[in-house]
């Protein structure tokens, strides 16, 4: 991408293609017709061109490894929450456990259901479902 200090000078037609001439930082760029860039007559030497596309292949394994460190870093995440998750939900499970217990305490008190209900704040069907699951857990 040209940058503001680019100057652009008239396009020169060669023998075979069109060039186009561009100067970046005192480096003449030659853009032929094939969408292809490389210096053009400054005389600077072979060597630029291998340290421009060294420098561009440095940036793009940075860029290589960033992209790698963020993907591995939301893979841990994800890891991390289903673990959380896992956790929780046995804290659940233990919870309900507990409470069907201590519903079938007050049951055995010969307390009524509509009793338990109330005394609990709990819906029947609630009631009703942790005391099927202290039975499937004695």
């Amino acid at each position: 991408m040209p940058s503001a200090a680019t100057t652009v000078s008239p396009a020169k037609i060669g023998t075979a293609t069109e060039q186009l001439h561009l100067t970046r930082g005192g480096a003449e760029v030659v853009t032929n017709g094939n969408g292809c860039a490389g210096t053009g007559g400054s005389g600077s030497g072979a060597g630029e061109p291998a340290e421009a596309a060294r420098e561009r292949r440095l940036r793009l394994d940075q860029d290589q490894l960033a992209l790698e460190e963020r993907i591995d870093d939301a893979v841990v995440d994800v890891e991390v929450a289903c673990e959380e998750r896992s956790e929780a939900e046995q804290a659940v499970s233990e919870a309900e456990i507990a409470a069907a217990a201590a519903i079938e305490r007050l049951l055995a008190e010969r307390l009524a259901m509509k009793d338990v209900v109330q005394l609990t704040g709990l819906d029947q069907s609630t009631v009703r479902r942790l005391r099927q699951l202290g039975t499937r857990h004695r």
